[in-house]
């Protein structure tokens, strides 16, 4: 009974949650038809909020014995060889045990992000000098003339959460004239971020079309040579919104170096075979002078226009095939001086040897630039650039779409094999990534990495079932197959292989039997809002709430079947308990006729003794009469 007991109460805990998420729907239903506006859509979303901390915390804390029900600790027991690339969330029941599951995580979830321009809203006594509403993914607010920055601020923040996104100050608050806006989703994928809204006040808050571009997916190319390019009297610019200062004389070299320095968002640099600066960019490069009325600044910007530094073009790949940026294990070691020589392997061919026996000083820029050209001399289709993060890596880009690695020349050679480890190429593997810009990405599986299951390796599941497809969506990973084969996944914040182990524990054992064996396995998979699928969703604009309906129809399908199965499992029981009963009755019967008495064959046995005896005492009476009456007559 205590089994029943126990998936009574899973079924209780459950009976809400279905509840909930029906209420859910029937919000998103209301909402979708545009009735609702940006308030009535708030206090909305606040409701669903609740159900979904709601919901976890049911299937977090719902227990029977202190044995949690709903949060996968009574089903098959599972472990991942590296959390960091992937992490199980839940499976179903015809996941096998002792199952093992491999594939290769290739490239991480993104969000759509993007950093506007210059901010110049402000006036000299901090208050707003132009008026007019933003709209942000549907939901719009006014700007007021004469605001003050927070306030300003503020209406941006209240805005920008109604549609579940972020936005920051660039590089620190306080917001003000000089400051950029970063504007990005809270969810991952390719979700679009759209700002309209009168153009004079967009263009004063750096959130223009020419400044703001978030929904961006390629990467885009611009060569410079900045050779006597720079005016006598130097001046500033604004590269994408970061202030750059340049001076006459400043070569290719040293523009790069403090370009890289000043750490432009989304902007890589590398040098061409011509010893031109390359620029590579998540969207077209901008420049302005800083001051749009010093007469310095205006003639330098002027000069970089001409030489060609705002006419950034996407960096196609060749027809085809996708362009492909691939990225080594390691960081490179910018303390050192190369001097080896590497050989270029691209798509697991050889395409000739870089040779920098002569030594490039990385410490320095003249020899980064070196380094960087070698490099890029060897391959036409192929790209080396240094990212400006505070530990560089060394990346390529390959228009073919594939794989880039440096190895030693020589294995044997010391020189060789210390130059490639200091470059980051000590493992001899990259990760590979597909699709740029600032539209965010789900994560990618390399199907090529996934391993299916040996038919000849009876009894030993060593890999995906034959026919499984894999699904992403954001940072959700989702197995299937036949005969209702799901894994659910959760990608971590890195790339590589990784596998899932299954193991023989983890079922709930019921013993419905006296001896050995008898017993029925209970598995209740974790029901919390992750493995349901209901994190993300938003029903702040209509389009969330689209989203919303079709995500809460297939969680209360999962909610559904495992109420069905648990229903499944109380029937079982009870037909059990009823099959136990009737055996005990029937067993019990049985020793009673072996070692008790049988009443009514007593009873039978005693009344004939009985009438035996009585007979004869009636017998004797009689016999003993006729003496007494002879003796009498005698006597008479």
């Amino acid at each position: 009974m205590d089994g029943i007991s126990l998936i009574q109460t899973a079924e209780g805990a459950l009976n809400e949650v279905h509840s909930m998420l029906q209420r859910v729907r029937e919000l998103a239903v209301q909402v979708s038809n545009g009735t609702y506006d940006a308030q009535d859509r708030k206090a909305v979303q606040d409701e669903v909020r609740q159900m979904q901390n709601e919901i976890e915390r049911i299937s977090s804390s719902i227990e029977f014995n202190e044995m949690k029900l709903l949060n996968g600790d009574i089903d098959r027991r599972a472990f991942s060889t590296d959390a960091d690339i992937a992490d199980i969330v839940s499976m179903s029941d015809t996941v096998e045990a002792g199952g093992v599951y491999t594939f290769d995580v290739s490239q991480l979830a993104s969000v759509t992000k993007d950093t506007g321009g210059v901010v110049s809203l402000f006036d000299g006594n901090g208050e707003s000098n132009v008026a007019g509403t933003i709209n942000v993914n549907g939901e719009q607010v006014e700007i007021m003339a004469g605001e003050t920055s927070e306030e300003v601020f503020s209406k941006l923040r209240d805005l920008t959460s109604r549609v579940d996104v972020s936005i920051s100050i660039d590089p620190v608050p306080p917001f003000g004239n000089g400051k950029s806006l970063t504007l990005e989703m809270n969810q991952y994928g390719p979700r679009e971020l759209n700002v309209t809204g009168d153009l004079s006040l967009l263009t004063a808050l750096g959130l223009d079309a020419e400044h703001f571009q978030p929904n961006t997916d390629q990467v885009y190319a611009t060569p410079v040579d900045f050779s006597g390019v720079v005016p006598a009297a130097g001046g500033n610019i604004l590269l994408n919104g970061t202030t750059i200062s340049l001076v006459n004389g400043d070569t290719n070299i040293t523009i790069y170096e403090k370009i890289k320095a000043a750490s432009v968002p989304g902007l890589e640099m590398t040098y061409d075979g011509a010893a031109n600066v390359t620029f590579f960019s998540s969207k077209p490069l901008i420049v302005e002078p800083a001051n749009p009325i010093d007469a310095n600044d205006i003639a330098l910007e002027a000069a970089l226009d001409t030489a060609g530094l705002d006419d950034g073009v996407a960096f196609t790949p060749n027809v085809g095939f996708d362009l492909t940026k691939s990225v080594p294990a390691d960081t490179v070691d910018m303390t050192q001086t190369l001097n080896g020589t590497l050989s270029i392997y691209i798509a697991g061919a050889s395409v000739g040897t870089a040779d920098l026996t002569a030594g490039h000083d990385l410490t320095t820029p003249a020899g980064r630039n070196s380094a960087l050209l070698a490099l890029n001399a060897v391959d036409a289709d192929t790209t080396f650039a240094f990212t400006d993060d505070a530990t560089p890596m060394l990346i390529s880009y390959n228009r073919n779409g594939d794989d880039v690695i440096i190895k030693p020349a020589s294995n044997i050679v010391a020189a060789d094999t210390n130059t490639a480890d200091w470059l980051g190429y000590a493992s001899g593997t990259v990760t590979l990534e597909k699709g740029f810009g600032n539209l965010g990405r789900n994560v990618q599986i390399d199907g090529s990495s996934i391993m299916y299951d040996d038919p000849s390796t009876i009894n030993v599941m060593d890999g995906f079932p034959a026919g499984t497809t894999v699904t992403t969506t954001g940072r959700d990973i989702v197995f299937e197959s036949n005969d209702n084969f799901e894994m659910r996944l959760v990608a971590g914040s890195t790339t590589g292989t990784v596998t899932m182990n299954l193991l023989e524990t983890g079922p709930l054992d019921l013993q419905i039997g006296a001896n050995e064996g008898q017993f029925m396995e209970i598995r209740i998979q974790n029901l919390s809002p992750r493995a349901l699928g209901i994190t993300d969703i938003n029903l702040s604009t209509s389009e969330g709430a689209q989203e919303a309906i079709g995500i809460v129809d297939t969680a209360i399908e999962t909610i559904s079947t495992v109420r069905s199965k648990l229903g499944a499992y109380q029937n079982r029981l009870e037909h059990t308990i009823a099959n136990l009963e009737a055996a005990s009755e029937n067993m019990t019967a049985s020793l009673s006729r072996i070692l008790d008495a049988d009443m009514a064959y007593e009873m039978s046995q005693f009344t004939q003794q009985n009438i035996i005896q009585q007979a004869g005492t009636s017998m004797l009476a009689q016999a003993n009469q006729r003496p007494q009456s002879l003796l009498q007559l005698l006597q008479g």
